[in-house]
């Protein structure tokens, strides 16, 4: 390779290389457009698409070729149909990056036969000439150039004004020729410009830097300095690319453009496009685009011309909103501008233009996703930009499409409704928008494929849905239109008869290959089941059982329970589908026979067995029910009585026995034990209570006692003799109890020490449930007639009168009296109820002391006569009783 010394110019050109591959970073962003500028912005608005304008800003203080360049740049597009529609969103260039690439003095090509031998030594000031670099232009390492669409699917065809597309750059670098530091400047054909200004890499599969390049706006160049990546490898090829667009300012008819590109003077020839020209801008009620906001990677910007079809507009409405998930409005940056809309070449230009935010209310959604602006009475005159950005919650990546709609109103109707979209670019990084695809394969433990399994594909930076996948017969799946990023899927069908997976499967943005397509293997296990058993016995336990598996009747398995298991087991890894035929396989679980012992059994809501073995042993309880009621002496005993079972306590059963059931009871067939805890079941009984009677429980017998009520009589004796007078008073008297007239064998004995009273005590109340009538008799006292008074219940007074004997009145000389007549033998004898009333009248005696002989011989006559009387009297009255 030749070296030769060049001029002062070629060094300064040198050193800016140097500054500007210092300058250099990893990622770059292509930019849709400028934003606009809130200090004085002019608007423009361009054609996309089925309209015919989407706008643009310039900047008045800008110089006269930026304000030319500026003309030529679309701030945003609509964008309803295709990719390339939305392709039309283009943008001027990083505007920092374009003024510190045009401060900086361009290297010099030589021409094109000794440009590729050429080699520049450069010492750098304020050193000595040991401190050289020693750089080289390569200009043969571009190999090819071609013009495609925006996601580099394939050729552009025809190109429109606004349009963005890809310039892809083939390279070769021969083994040996390229060193680090080396540089390719590449300029672009007169009547294209770049949409970006960013920097960005040139990476090998692997991610390792091979160039890294800067992009000039302004001279529409863009210069790689390579790495010491040739010198560490051989046969280094590869491609790049940028997003270029028609320049405006050079071309305005529909024309073929050739594609020469200038290659350090080396000139690479990449086809023709047919530009379509520069049509009329549309007029529309409303139209919108959006682009990326320069430095600012996560913001979206959108613009809004309303009324460039100079209309009357009533009740004029915009309702507006993202579609993508993780992005929202940014309130701060809200602007309303109005002023007149004039169509100046192809495009819609807002001049004379004022900010009147203030003058309206917007309202946002809560979330921040959408507003509404009631913007009231429009005139034909009037014209309006609405502006604000979008930010993202995630980094956006190369080809990712932000949609945004919007719905514009008057005069009582819709009057347009428009979905737009902006593309986020990133100059030559390896993701080319929505060209990547995610295959599926799907197979069992064996590696058998399985078809039916759907998949959501999850985007991680979003976590949007952005869509599904199902295995076909063989096993395969995949989604296609997908950027390069992370994304996970979801399972959320398995096939038939297995586990659906629990964790989603990871698929990265590094899982992409060379043809775009993430290849994952996804593993479905046997959906399997396990069906617990348990034994519970009621009553004594046997020694084992053994339980069998049947599945779609066929014995396959069998397990032992025993006190030693604590009589617990489990079939388990049964696959609940057939894998031959997939139909879900039943299953049954069965026990061998226990004798004495019944068997059901209970499967529960998971599939578990319990077995239940009930002994067979049963309990009769009968009782018979005992009346200690001196045979009903009372007669309270009821007609019957109601008797009540208990098991354990709780009431189980009743019976109502009566003296037609011989007052006895059973109960028939009781289980013995309890088919809870299996323990024996303690019965008993308990009667209802019985009025007037307690009852005493011997086993399931009953007896019922009842003491019958109780009385006692008392009875007094009262003597009316004079205070014995005659000396004929008794020492005692008997008197005799009598129930309901007849004796009862009861007697007491009255007498002075007792003070004649006494009571007959513990006597019956009642007798056969009739109450008893008590009286009393008394044994005749001679020379007494008896009067009983009173009744039992306040007790019985039998007085006894005897009348004293009173001596005859002697004769009186003057006066004879008259003698005592003699009682006739048949005289009645008097009652003993009824006493004889007592003479009151009392003998006249002689005072005369002549007259005491004869008085004295008279009254000893007269007591002598009188005891005659009492005899015979005796006497009369005994005879009268015998008869």
């Amino acid at each position: 390779m030749n070296t030769r010394k060049r001029g002062p110019r070629l060094v300064a050109s040198l050193l800016s290389v140097l500054l500007a591959v210092n300058c250099l970073s990893v990622a770059s962003l292509a930019f849709a457009s400028e934003p606009l500028d809130s200090e004085e912005p002019a608007a423009v608005v361009q054609p996309v698409d089925g309209d015919t304008a989407v706008s643009t800003l310039e900047t008045a203080e800008s110089d006269e070729a930026e304000q030319s360049a500026a003309q030529d740049q679309p701030v945003g597009a609509e964008v309803e149909a295709d990719t390339d529609a939305a392709a039309a969103a283009a943008a001027e260039g990083d505007s920092r990056s374009q003024e510190a690439a045009d401060e900086q003095p361009k290297a010099e090509a030589s021409d094109a036969s000794d440009a590729n031998d050429e080699a520049v030594t450069v010492q750098a000031e304020g050193t000595d000439d040991s401190a050289v670099v020693t750089l080289a232009v390569q200009n043969n390492v571009i190999t090819s150039f071609e013009a495609l669409l925006q996601d580099g699917s394939g050729p552009v065809g025809n190109v429109s004004q606004w349009q963005v597309f890809r310039m892809k750059g083939n390279f070769e670098l021969p083994n040996g020729q390229v060193h680090a530091g080396d540089t390719t400047t590449i300029t672009l054909p007169e009547k294209l410009k770049f949409n970006q200004t960013a920097a960005f890499d040139i990476t090998d599969e692997n991610g390792n830097v091979i160039g890294q390049a800067v992009i000039d706006g302004a001279n529409k160049t863009v210069t790689i300095t390579w790495t010491d990546f040739a010198e560490t490898h051989s046969d280094v090829s590869g491609d790049f690319y940028f997003y270029v667009q028609i320049d405006r300012n050079m071309v305005d008819e529909a024309e073929d453009i050739p594609l020469n590109f200038d290659v350090s003077g080396n000139v690479v020839y990449g086809g023709d496009i047919h530009f379509i020209g520069i049509p009329d801008p549309a007029p529309y009620y409303m139209s919108k685009n959006g682009y990326q906001v320069q430095g600012k990677p996560r913001y979206i910007h959108f613009q809004i011309p309303i009324n460039t079809i100079g209309a009357d507009i009533q009740n004029a409405k915009l309702t507006d909103g993202v579609v993508n998930p993780g992005l929202t409005i940014d309130a701060s940056s809200f602007r309303i501008l109005e002023g007149t809309w004039v169509k100046i070449k192809g495009d819609w230009e807002l001049q004379n233009r004022t900010d009147v935010t203030s003058n309206y209310t917007v309202q946002f959604s809560d979330d921040m996703r959408s507003f509404t602006l009631d913007m009231g009475t429009i005139s034909a005159s009037q014209g309006f930009y609405v502006i604000y950005d979008t930010v993202a919650s995630y980094d956006l990546v190369d080809g990712e499409v932000i949609r945004n709609d919007a719905t514009f109103t008057g005069n009582g109707s819709e009057l347009r409704h428009i979905s737009a979209t902006a593309t986020y670019f990133e100059a030559g990084g390896s993701a080319v928008g929505y060209v990547y695809a995610i295959n599926v394969r799907k197979v069992d433990e064996d590696g058998a494929a399985l078809a039916g399994a759907q998949f959501n594909v999850v985007r991680v930076a979003n976590g949007a849905v952005v869509g599904t996948i199902t295995t076909d017969a063989s096993g395969n799946g995949s989604l296609s239109g997908l950027l390069k990023d992370d994304y996970q899927l979801v399972e959320t069908v398995a096939p038939v008869g297995y586990t659906l997976l629990s964790e989603p499967v990871d698929v990265s943005a590094g899982s992409f290959d060379s043809n775009k397509t993430a290849n994952v293997v996804v593993e479905n296990s046997l959906e399997r089941t396990s069906i617990p058993v348990s034994k519970v016995w009621v009553g004594p336990a046997a020694g084992s059982v053994t339980m069998r598996l049947m599945a779609d009747g066929v014995e396959t398995d069998s397990l032992v329970l025993s006190e030693r298991n604590n009589w617990q087991g489990s079939f388990d890894d049964l696959p609940v589908y057939d894998p031959v035929d997939g139909h879900e396989i039943t299953y049954l679980v069965t026990e061998d026979d226990v004798d004495g012992y019944s068997q059901e059994f209970t499967v529960a809501e998971d599939g578990s067995y319990v077995f239940t073995n009930t002994n067979n042993e049963i309990v009769i309880v009968n009782g018979t029910k005992t009346w200690d009621d001196a045979d009903d002496q009372d007669g309270m005993r009821p007609e019957s009585i109601t008797v009540r079972l208990l098991a354990d306590g709780v009431e189980i059963m009743q019976d109502t026995v009566g003296a037609e059931d011989d007052w006895s009871w059973e109960f028939a067939a009781l289980p013995k034990y309890d088919l809870v805890d299996n323990h024996e079941i303690a019965y008993t009984v308990t009667e209802d209570a019985v009025e007037g009677y307690s009852p005493e429980y011997n086993g399931f017998n009953v007896t019922n006692k009842h003491t019958p009520d109780k009385t006692s009589v008392t009875v007094v004796k009262a003597w009316d003799d004079a205070d014995n007078k005659d000396g004929i008073r008794p020492d005692q008297v008997t008197v005799r109890l009598l129930a309901n007239g007849e004796d009862t064998g009861k007697s007491v004995v009255l007498n002075a020490e007792n003070n004649w009273e006494a009571s007959f005590g513990d006597l019956d109340l009642k007798a056969g449930g009739t109450a008893i009538v008590y009286t009393v008799a008394e044994d005749e006292v001679d020379g007494y007639t008896a009067v009983i008074t009173g009744d039992a219940q306040t007790g019985f007074v039998i007085t006894n009168t005897h009348e004293p004997v009173v001596p005859p009145t002697p004769p009186s000389v003057e006066k004879p009296t008259d003698t005592p007549k003699d009682t006739p033998k048949d005289m009645p004898k008097k009652s003993v109820e009824q006493p004889k009333t007592k003479s009151k009248a009392k003998p006249s005696i002689p005072k005369t002391g002549d007259d005491l002989a004869p008085g004295m011989l008279a009254l000893g006559a007269l007591a002598v006569a009188g005891a005659g009387c009492l005899v015979w009297a005796r006497r009369t009255k005994r005879n009268l009783q015998d008869r």
